[in-house]
């Protein structure tokens, strides 16, 4: 495994302190994992992935293609055209550093307290491990870039929010054909699945309603129609084609499972189930809600609205909504103490890995140069969204 820091094979000056010892474990990563689950939701749920080897790492992603008519001759010859395209992605590692000192005087001082861990060292060791979970657990909940860093300004990895951020276009279209453009690549196949946004939705469309998409037989990568069914675009069936009436102003398509709110009305169970459905259409298999615990309040409201309140034998009343089963799916509602009001994410787990340039380990070998003992605890890692289109999210809900 890449590492930066040089283990120091000794010989040592003895085993009898820790600043003259050698042979100590490295990958504190266990610890990391464990030692505060109800605030670190995301690493310990995260799979981790392959180590990676570039400071810049990519990956490689197959589209969810959705299904074509498929159907040929008896007797025929075989007809060639190009094979499925797959798309890299990137992410960057972050370094995460906590480190401390305890003097000689105050590690041996005997204490009117039981210290769990052994000595004061060993005390602020854990509390540096700590806190370096809940650092990186802040970067996988609210970073929403990436930086690549320089010699003044530090990398930081894309976290969640990176990966699930709206990916919308400036379309314009014709009312006599139904064509739909865009400027830049779709990045879309037949079947798939978009809805619009605007400032006035064009008329005969639906904000936030599905519609399948049908690329142009000559301009497939910015040219495209809409139909109400998935079977309709792939035959082509002009009854189930949807052609505005006028343009609306300034209409987007968007094309991945982000649903924008306005900032005024607060998510609904239509918003759940209308981002649940885009991940479903596209071969997802979202399952774990990620919410503050200000919205999950309001998450009760609507569930409990919808079910029968159950009084159990010891005549107690459950209030409390944590999984909702909707058309599209099974969901288990995951209060998020570093959750902010205005997203909520339903991640399908198996496409979400942390990914160590180096795990998390303690710096040996910093020389003794005083009447202290000093330590670095140090984790270099990012976050693998490895097919964000199989999870959903809802953004700039209201406080």
């Amino acid at each position: 495994m890449p590492t930066d820091v040089q283990r120091n094979l000794g010989p040592s000056s003895s085993q009898s302190v820790s600043y003259e010892a050698i042979g100590h474990s490295e990958d504190l990563t266990p610890i990391l994992y464990n030692i505060d689950p109800e605030q670190t939701l995301f690493l310990p749920k995260f799979g981790t992935t392959k180590p990676a080897t570039e400071l810049d790492f990519t990956w490689m992603t197959k589209g969810l293609r959705p299904p074509q008519d498929n159907a040929h001759l008896e007797m025929e010859d075989y007809a060639f055209g190009k094979v499925g395209s797959i798309q890299g992605m990137s992410n960057n590692i972050q370094r995460f550093q906590n480190s401390g000192y305890v003097t000689d005087d105050q590690n041996l001082m005997a204490k009117a307290y039981n210290n769990e861990h052994g000595s004061d060292l060993d005390d602020a060791k854990f509390d540096a491990i700590l806190g370096q979970s809940k650092d990186i657990e802040y970067m996988l909940v609210t970073s929403n870039k990436k930086v690549a860093g320089d010699a003044t300004t530090p990398a930081r990895s894309g976290g969640v929010p990176f990966f699930m951020q709206l990916s919308n276009e400036a379309v314009t279209i014709d009312t006599t054909t139904g064509i739909f453009t865009v400027a830049d690549t779709l990045h879309l196949q037949t079947g798939d699945v978009v809805y619009f946004t605007a400032d006035k939705i064009p008329g005969g469309l639906k904000s936030g309603l599905v519609y399948y998409i049908r690329t142009d037989d000559t301009n497939p990568t910015t040219k495209f129609t809409i139909y109400n069914t998935m079977q309709g675009a792939i035959e082509k069936d002009t009854t189930q084609q949807v052609i505005p009436t006028d343009s609306g102003t300034k209409p987007f398509v968007v094309k991945n499972n982000v649903i924008a709110l306005d900032g005024k009305t607060d998510f609904t169970l239509d918003d759940i189930n209308n981002a649940m459905e885009m991940a479903f259409r596209r071969g997802g298999n979202p399952t774990e809600m990620f919410i503050s615990g200000r919205k999950y309040q309001a998450w009760n409201k609507l569930v409990l609205a919808q079910t029968t309140t159950q009084r159990s034998k010891d005549k107690s009343i459950s209030m409390v909504a944590t999984t909702y089963t909707g058309a599209f799916g099974t969901i288990n509602a995951n209060i998020h103490p570093l959750y902010p009001d205005n997203r909520i994410d339903i991640l399908d787990m198996q496409y979400w890995d942390n990914r160590f340039f180096t795990k998390t380990h303690e710096v040996q070998g910093l020389p003794k140069t005083g009447t202290y003992d000093k330590f670095v605890v140090e984790t270099k890692m990012g976050l693998q969204g490895t097919q964000p289109k199989a999870s959903c999210s809802i953004i700039n809900i209201p406080r």
